[in-house]
């Protein structure tokens, strides 16, 4: 069996990626990995094409539950810079002892349905796996609200 140009190709389909990695500009997750959650929104919230406002403020909390809000948040501004067309966004977090919530919100064209594309279904599924729960509010022409609630406390 030959399987030299097979394991070649694959090295080099992997080096190429693991380059273009390496060289792509990740400071939003740099900032949740050195610094947590605040941090880390407020460098996406700079970063986003629409003025955004972040509201609230949540300590440290488990690694997990602070990458799975951190995706939850880029994708929702990625997808309102993307499809929305608007013109201002916010973000609000708030955490209480045994949960945290974080609601992302626009005033684009709305109309959202969640159950196409695997963006968001993607979103849902990493915070159901930590208990949580995403939902979203998207009549047409009123906007889009996505928020996920996780509790911080696991029984």
């Amino acid at each position: 069996m030959r399987r030299g140009p097979i394991l070649l190709a694959t090295a080099g389909i992997a080096f190429g990626l693991v380059v273009e990695w390496s060289s792509f500009d990740d400071a939003p997750s740099h900032a949740l990995a050195e610094n947590g959650l605040m941090p880390a929104l407020r460098v996406l919230a700079e970063r986003s094409p629409a003025p955004v406002e972040l509201s609230g403020e949540v300590p440290r909390l488990p690694r997990s539950i602070e990458t799975a809000l951190f995706f939850v948040c880029s994708e929702a501004l990625a997808n309102a810079a993307k499809h929305a067309a608007a013109a201002r966004l916010t973000i609000d977090v708030e955490a209480t002892p045994d949960r945290v919530r974080l609601v992302v919100a626009d005033d684009g064209r709305g109309g959202v349905d969640p159950t196409r594309g695997t963006g968001l279904r993607g979103l849902a599924d990493r915070v159901q796996a930590l208990g949580g729960q995403v939902t979203v509010e998207s009549p047409p022409g009123g906007g889009t609200r996505l928020a996920a609630e996780i509790p911080t406390e696991r029984e």
